[in-house]
């Protein structure tokens, strides 16, 4: 009860204290003194135990904003190197996809240049059978003329042999030329195909490709924006949270 009858006392002294005026304004001495019987009150009294007390809660939130903001700092690291992992592995897949479409154009360029053998030899034989067929024209049109020199010695028989024979050799180049034509037009039908379904191939690849990859980062970067910004509300609550404690007990403290 002592104590107590003194504290409250001190703590009147405390509050209604006047000082002397001096010239040049309060009595640096007196001022000493009661900042000493201040400094002693805030010690010895429930408000100043109340105060450190609440001076410690408020080092701990500060201590618990600043873990959850590493926390919030660390995920955010986490979430920035999972994102870079996904965009890494979308690059590698894109990158297979590329080197994939490459084999099917060399596979396809493979095919083509086989076709295109098969075509030479067509064309070969063709032109070989061609020979023989015109070999086959002239020695019959030889024939056709000896016999008709052997048979009727009239200039009209021998005349007409030989344009028989003209009109066998004239069939036998046209057919050697539709065919030399015929197995060319074959042979670049078949080239113009078969690049052009492996330039489509390739082009519908590396389109499928780039959309998976687009595709993945703009999923990335919205999780990663979402988190960012939910980590960003949470910190923001807890710093809003910690200046409202903090006013309550600059409040409390003043009071």
């Amino acid at each position: 009860m002592a104590a107590s009858g003194e504290g409250e006392t001190r703590s009147v002294f405390v509050v209604q204290r006047h000082f002397r005026r001096v010239r040049r304004g309060y009595d640096p001495s007196e001022v000493d003194r009661h900042l000493q019987l201040v400094s002693e009150w805030f010690r010895q009294s429930a408000a100043g135990d109340r105060a450190r007390a609440l001076e410690r809660q408020w080092q701990a939130r500060e201590q618990e904003v600043s873990e959850s903001e590493e926390r919030a700092r660390q995920l955010l690291e986490s979430k920035r190197l999972e994102a870079q992992a996904t965009l890494e592995g979308a690059r590698l897949r894109a990158k297979a996809d590329t080197e994939a479409a490459e084999q099917a154009l060399r596979d396809a360029e493979r095919v083509v240049r086989e076709r295109e053998r098969q075509a030479e030899i067509l064309l070969r034989e063709g032109r070989e059978e061609v020979e023989r067929l015109l070999a086959s024209a002239r020695a019959e049109s030889d024939q056709i003329v000896e016999r008709a020199r052997l048979e009727a010695a009239a200039a009209e028989i021998v005349r007409e042999a030989q344009e028989r024979a003209q009109r066998l050799v004239a069939e036998a180049d046209a057919y050697a030329e539709r065919l030399s034509a015929d197995a060319q037009q074959r042979r670049d039908q078949e080239l113009a195909a078969a690049r052009t379904a492996a330039e489509h191939l390739l082009a519908a690849m590396r389109a499928e490709a780039a959309e998976e990859v687009r595709a993945l980062r703009e999923q990335a970067e919205r999780e990663v924006q979402a988190y960012v910004q939910r980590r960003h509300r949470e910190a923001d609550r807890l710093v809003d949270a910690a200046r409202h404690e903090r006013r309550r007990v600059t409040g409390d403290s003043g009071s």
